[in-house]
């Protein structure tokens, strides 16, 4: 993943026949965007953060519910305080691994395997 959205996105459209329910395709391109979404916080690229909520994340229209508390991580006082809110590791190996994981779950065919790039 690295950080290369668009080509993670793109990817998820072209396996999007191997998903055990099409409808699914919309949950990991939200656990997709709301890694992107930290990971911009964590950066200190907030224009980043508030373009990636307002014109990918809510255009979803998925998860609601948790929008006000996406929201407040952008008023977060320190990273540590992000990453324990957010229950997240932080921008890396450790956070994308557990997304991976998390996609990976989603696949009909465990021969579609995801793999995470360096």
């Amino acid at each position: 993943m690295n950080g290369q959205w668009e080509k993670a996105d793109a990817t998820l459209k072209e396996l999007h026949n191997y998903l055990v329910n099409p409808k699914h395709l919309v949950k990991m391109k939200f656990l997709l965007l709301e890694q992107k979404y930290l990971e911009s916080i964590e950066d200190g690229r907030e224009i980043d953060a508030v373009h990636c909520l307002q014109n990918e994340i809510t255009q979803l229209k998925y998860n609601m519910g948790k929008l006000p508390t996406i929201c407040s991580y952008l008023f977060m006082n320190s990273i540590e305080e992000l990453r324990r809110i957010a229950n997240w590791d932080g921008k890396g190996y450790e956070s994308r691994s557990k997304l991976m994981e998390k996609l990976q779950s989603k696949f009909s065919y465990k021969n579609v395997q995801l793999y995470l790039i360096n």
